[in-house]
């Protein structure tokens, strides 16, 4: 690893010495709980790429910042061969493959399907979950109109879901786009009512003035 340089001088400015203080390479253990190993591995990969890790000691840093948790999980999985004997894009496939295995498509499929917006969820989360939900539906081509029919399907509101169902040449985009003005127009009359229907109690029921005593 490169090291940092820094100057040290007197208090006219002159150089003294120069010292090197090597960077040190740390990372937090894997913890199945708190991430997703492939996410792990890929904040790993990316820190070792700063602190310029020779390539040949990525295995053996990999096992050791892995963690005893994981290592020993390695090891039963590899059993009867040992970490050691293997490569670290093996070491990797094999976790991958053990911590974030590949979903069924179909019942990602069927999962997706089934996804309909649901009671107090905003436009912009609906979006956000059926985006997440068409990850694993191996969609290709289609994923764009895949995505339009479950959004529109999937609306709790039937206005906006007519509204759109009756646009041309309908978008997944032009959908998001539309869904939201309407969204935004709804909640901005909702707001404007409560107010006014606060202003007119506060008309009609007025606060007692209080009373002077002389």
């Amino acid at each position: 690893m490169d090291g940092v340089i820094i100057t040290v001088g007197d208090e006219a400015g002159n150089t003294l010495k120069n010292e090197s203080i090597m960077a040190t390479f740390n990372i937090e253990s894997f913890v199945h709980e708190k991430s997703t190993w492939q996410r792990w591995v890929k904040r790993f990969a990316g820190a070792a790429k700063v602190f310029k890790v020779d390539p040949a000691d990525m295995q053996q840093t990999l096992l050791h910042y892995m963690g005893s948790e994981t290592y020993n999980v390695l090891c039963d999985l590899l059993s009867p061969d040992e970490p050691e004997a293997k490569t670290y894009d093996q070491i990797v496939s094999a976790l991958d493959d053990h911590f974030d295995p590949k979903p069924l498509e179909m019942v990602e499929l069927w999962k997706f399907r089934q996804r309909t917006q649901k009671e107090a969820e905003s436009i912009t989360e609906f979006v956000a979950a059926l985006q997440r939900e068409a990850k694993n539906c191996a969609f290709g081509d289609y994923l764009q109109k895949g995505l339009r029919n479950q959004f529109v399907f999937g609306l709790r509101d039937k206005m906006i879901r007519a509204r759109l169902i009756g646009e041309k040449d309908l978008t997944f985009e032009k959908a998001k786009q539309v869904a939201f003005s309407i969204e935004t127009v709804n909640d901005g009359v909702e707001i404007l009512a409560q107010r006014a229907q606060s202003v007119n109690f506060m008309d009609r029921y007025p606060a007692p003035r209080s009373k002077r005593y002389k």
